[in-house]
């Protein structure tokens, strides 16, 4: 191995300048990274709302806590599925008139 390749294996890693392509393109995975923790959050939180709602005696009034752990599933899959393909076509509009 030669010495100019250890040295250059051994320098930090440079972040992508802002602005530029690889840089929206950084941003894009961490973005969606970030939206498919928050959509896996969501889920955790409604799995374990479930049993405690389960637990109601009175499950036939009509309480809001009733649908929470529904809409909050629903909420992680619109995240999952919809929002992240958004942020797939902004970064692809914001890429293309750079």
């Amino acid at each position: 191995m030669s010495l100019s390749r250890h040295v250059c294996d051994d320098a930090p890693r440079m972040a992508p300048l802002p602005g530029t392509h690889a840089w929206y393109c950084q941003q894009e995975r961490t973005d969606c990274a970030t939206l498919t923790d928050i959509a896996r959050h969501i889920k955790t939180l409604a799995a374990r709302l479930r049993p405690q709602i389960d637990s109601l005696y009175l499950a036939s009034a009509p309480l809001a806590a009733l649908e929470c752990c529904d809409t909050l599933t629903a909420l992680a899959e619109e995240i999952e599925r919809d929002d992240i393909m958004t942020l797939h076509e902004a970064y692809a509009c914001t890429v293309q008139s750079c």
